[in-house]
């Protein structure tokens, strides 16, 4: 397509020679905005100011450095993307300027487009440094300036890829190891002794047909050591007993180094069903963890999360994508199995889709792969964690920790359903009274309190409340909290909402995850925040609201002949913010032993300390810890308060 021809084509443009001094360092944006038609260049404003801030600091010189976007002429409608056709019509003069050994910097999508669509999307896809063979240059991939500055939790990653455009000249030479399948004992054997005598490293990965241990089954183990092997054993033969006391032997030996990603799963996996005590020594996706405390996206159990086509920050594939520019390596894998759910659905299977079902010569590359990253990662990592001097945290904290949780989740809980279901009863009374109230206040007996719509019309059509500002005919929690006063309705909904959330989280959510055996054995992420703080999943048991916690936590018993034993450090986190704070009054009460919290309920609820009742008490403890955590009053109050945000405020 000819300039003439381009949507864009007579509006505003940047008017300039074209890289007339031939600069190899260039940085390719989007269309310009109006202030960068005023400047006559590119990255101009405060996103500008973001990413030459970032170069200098790395070192780079901006006088080394060539600005340019994928079209000179402004869009003139900013709130969608630049057109693919003004893209193509621009992409001959963007190659203009750039020589041949350049090394690009791709900004966004739609330099990605621009210069490198078969790569893919850009979320999923920044970190790579890839080759541009008609173009004879490299380029790096990362987000616009813009969304790091809009949203600064990718702040991070994009300075790790601005360090790589400025540091790296060529893509990681990336070497595969060969693979040896074992398929006898004797190939065991060798393979046993083989990393006995080669390895300073051993690592280890599972492949199975289930995230749980114990419904599912190993298809495949996978143990490299020196750099040029990786042996994999089929599950067929780890049932054998010889073969597990030749794997114990080399796993259990005091002196072996090892390594996983994710340690969490993979020694869960081989204590339940192999009976070997294997404790690593390294885990990569904990180290790199203490490198970078990010959470927003939580990684899966094996560390390979893709949550909104955003990989996860811990995730082994972000990390080798990141790292050693390999794109996401499960691709065949992902297909093939998409593929084959689409098949058995189309002839009636109803037999779900497993690794059991893959392949060797799919699933075999992808182990491979798995392990050779693991090792170069366990290698990366922990040299930059000493030099960063957080090695002690893994080594200390996080990896004994995880060892201690994986016998945690493979032991639960008892559960007494009894109690569960005593408690939903409960919920439905309460949740029904509030329902039969809303049906007499609507005049509708079909009125469902979950419905927005149903909700809406009652607040605003029937009862005329006011409409907040900005917000609508909302009926979310926010507008719920804002609205609460003006009519009985506003609460009962709330409350009605509630109820139905206890059942579905706390009581439903608990009996259909509990085991044949009875037991509940939910995850502990010690990865999971920022704060570093334990978090759990499957259920979530430590967003027990205040209110109603006595009627789950009952349900929580110990096994016959056995005793429940609650310990905790007291106030251990006040006590050390007391310490670096140096607040006297925190201090004073500490070294008096006054309790903290009956303080601090005393001054928000406005009674004497010896008034405060035991909710109140619950409440201020809450509201401590949760400021020392970051956490904010609508978190609060969605969560253990139960109450409107301007009473968690």
């Amino acid at each position: 397509m000819s300039c003439e021809r381009c949507p864009h084509h007579g509006n505003q443009c940047i008017q300039r020679d074209r890289n007339p001094q031939r600069k190899k360092l260039i940085v390719v944006g989007d269309a310009p905005m109006i202030y960068e038609i005023r400047a006559n260049d590119f990255f101009q404003g405060s996103t500008g100011d973001l990413l030459r801030a970032c170069l200098r600091q790395l070192g780079a010189s901006l006088d080394d450095i060539w600005f340019t976007g994928v079209a000179e002429c402004m869009n003139a409608d900013r709130s969608k993307p630049t057109p693919p056709e003004v893209i193509e019509a621009c992409r001959e003069r963007l190659k203009t300027e750039i020589p041949p050994g350049s090394k690009i910097l791709l900004c966004g999508a739609a330099a990605l487009e621009s210069l490198a669509p078969e790569v893919g999307k850009i979320r999923t896809s920044r970190g790579l440094m890839v080759d541009l063979p008609e173009l004879e240059s490299v380029a790096v991939l990362t987000y616009h300036p813009a969304m790091v500055f809009n949203d600064p939790f990718f702040f991070t990653d994009f300075l790790n890829d601005l360090r790589k455009f400025i540091l790296r000249d060529v893509p990681y030479e990336v070497r595969i190891p060969e693979t040896i399948l074992c398929q006898t004992i004797r190939d065991v054997q060798y393979a046993v002794r083989t990393l006995r005598q080669t390895s300073d490293l051993l690592v280890l990965d599972l492949e199975t047909t289930s995230l749980d241990p114990l419904d599912g089954e190993i298809v495949l183990m996978g143990l490299q050591g020196a750099d040029d092997t990786a042996f994999h054993i089929p599950g067929t033969l780890l049932d054998r007993p010889y073969v597990r006391r030749l794997l114990k032997g080399l796993l259990e030996s005091p002196s072996l180094q090892s390594a996983a990603h994710n340690i969490g799963f993979d020694t869960k996996w081989v204590y339940h069903k192999l009976g070997i005590d294997w404790r690593p020594t390294i885990d990569t996706m904990l180290l790199h963890y203490t490198l970078d405390e990010r959470s927003r996206d939580e990684d899966d159990t094996r560390g390979n999360a893709n949550r909104g086509g955003m990989m996860g920050i811990h995730g082994l594939k972000t990390l080798t994508q990141e790292r050693y520019d390999v794109p996401d390596y499960s691709r065949p894998l992902d297909d093939y199995l998409k593929q084959l759910a689409k098949d058995r659905k189309a002839s009636g299977d109803p037999r779900e889709v497993t690794f059991g079902d893959v392949p060797n010569e799919i699933l075999s590359p992808y182990l491979t792969r798995d392990l050779y990253f693991t090792r170069l990662l366990a290698k990366d990592l922990y040299r930059e964690a000493v030099e960063e001097g957080v090695a002690k945290v893994h080594d200390n904290i996080l990896v004994p920790a995880a060892l201690a949780f994986r016998d945690v989740e493979l032991t639960g809980v008892m559960i007494d359903t009894d109690v569960l279901l005593s408690a939903k009863q409960q919920f439905e009374t309460e949740s029904q009274a509030c329902l039969d109230r809303l049906k007499m206040i609507s005049g509708d007996d079909e009125f469902n309190p979950n419905s927005p719509k149903q909700v809406a019309a009652l607040l605003y059509d029937k009862l005329k409340l006011p409409q907040i500002r900005g917000k609508g005919r909302s009926t979310d929690q926010e507008t719920m909290d804002q609205l609460s006063g003006k009519h009985e309705a506003v609460k009962l909904v709330v409350e009605a909402r509630q109820k139905t959330k206890m059942i579905g989280t706390y009581v439903d959510g608990i009996l259909k995850r509990l085991s044949a055996d009875g037991r509940l054995r939910g995850e502990f992420l010690l990865h999971g925040t920022q704060t570093g703080r334990l978090s759990s999943r499957n259920p979530n048991l430590q967003n027990i609201p205040v209110l109603i916690g006595p009627l789950i936590r009952n349900a929580f018993i110990a096994s016959p002949g056995y005793t429940l034993i609650e310990a905790d450090y007291s106030q251990l986190e006040l006590r050390v913010a007391a310490l670096f704070s140096g607040d006297e009054k925190m201090i004073d009460s500490y070294r008096r032993g006054i309790d903290i919290h009956r303080v601090v309920a005393s001054e928000v609820f406005h009674v004497p300390p010896e008034q405060v009742t035991q909710m109140q008490r619950y409440i201020a403890k809450y509201i401590d810890f949760g400021i020392l955590y970051g956490r904010q009053a609508h978190s609060l109050a969605a969560n253990e308060l139960q109450c409107s945000v301007e009473e968690a405020q």
